[in-house]
């Protein structure tokens, strides 16, 4: 009986043991679970934050780089196609001058006279138009970079944006040296005291000689030729330095738009290992 007793209370004991050692297992597989999800949460929290850091990058940068960039380029391609209207308004006066020294009786003419000073006037217009975009374009750049350089550092892509970059600069670096390379000789060596004597010639010159009108003429004939040409090169050389930044804008915001999209799409499991 005794025996019997013993072998019971060593049952309870064992059963009070192995209910002890469930008690605890239960409990810390409960803490456990809820670590897991604290942990679980934390990695939410985290992977929110870098969700809203991510659309930030878009509202604080790239769309204030977007939105220069489409201000800045449209400026340059204005700027391209001023020169190459300029270019063709020196041609017009050119030929106006010519037509002018052939029939110089219909200078007298009022009706005559509006042309030539309308084709006069829309050249010093275009003049004041392609100063005032040189201008734009030369400050729209320097924020355009600077917003470019800002997003790189943002997203992490600065040393991929510095080698492309320098790329970039040294193709704008050799397009300038080739416009300096290209500018006619007479252009170079044209003296600004002989335009203005020849304009002195022309207020006293006797244009009813026929030497008088065929020496001035050909003096504007050796003028006219580099002068156009010199126009349509700057219009060529700010034609390739559009298409260059133009290039290069859509070769680094690919970087750009690449890297933000990459931190919004990995999956939950790629942040946790």
């Amino acid at each position: 009986m005794s025996e019997s007793n013993n072998d019971t209370n060593s049952n309870n004991e064992s059963s009070g043991a192995a209910s002890k050692k469930r008690d605890y297992t239960f409990l810390q597989n409960l803490v456990l679970l809820c670590l897991g999800s604290l942990i679980f949460a934390g990695i939410i929290e985290a992977y929110k934050s870098d969700l809203t850091t991510d659309k930030s990058l878009v509202k604080e940068y790239y769309r204030p780089l977007r939105d220069t960039v489409s201000t800045c380029l449209p400026l340059q391609n204005q700027l391209f196609l001023k020169h190459g209207e300029l270019a063709g308004n020196y041609q017009l006066i050119f030929d106006e001058i010519n037509h002018m020294f052939a029939k110089p009786e219909i200078t007298n003419s009022a009706n005559y006279q509006i042309y030539p000073m309308s084709v006069m006037k829309a050249h010093s217009s275009v003049k004041l138009e392609i100063q005032q975009l040189i201008e734009k374009v030369s400050k729209c750049r320097i924020d355009v970079y600077q917003k470019y350089e800002e997003l790189a550092l943002a997203t992490g892509t600065y040393r991929q944006y510095k080698k492309l970059s320098e790329a970039h600069f040294k193709i704008l670096n050799e397009g300038h040296k080739a416009r300096e390379a290209a500018i006619p000789l007479e252009i170079k060596e044209m003296d600004p005291n002989v335009l203005v004597q020849l304009m002195r010639d022309l207020a006293t010159l006797d244009l009813s000689t026929d030497v008088a009108k065929a020496s001035f003429k050909s003096q504007m004939d050796l003028i006219a030729p580099p002068v156009i040409a010199y126009e349509m090169t700057k219009m060529d050389s700010e034609q390739l330095a559009f298409k260059e930044n133009q290039r290069f804008h859509n070769e680094v915001t690919s970087i750009f738009l690449n890297e933000i999209s990459a931190r919004n799409s990995p999956s939950l499991l790629s942040r946790i290992f």
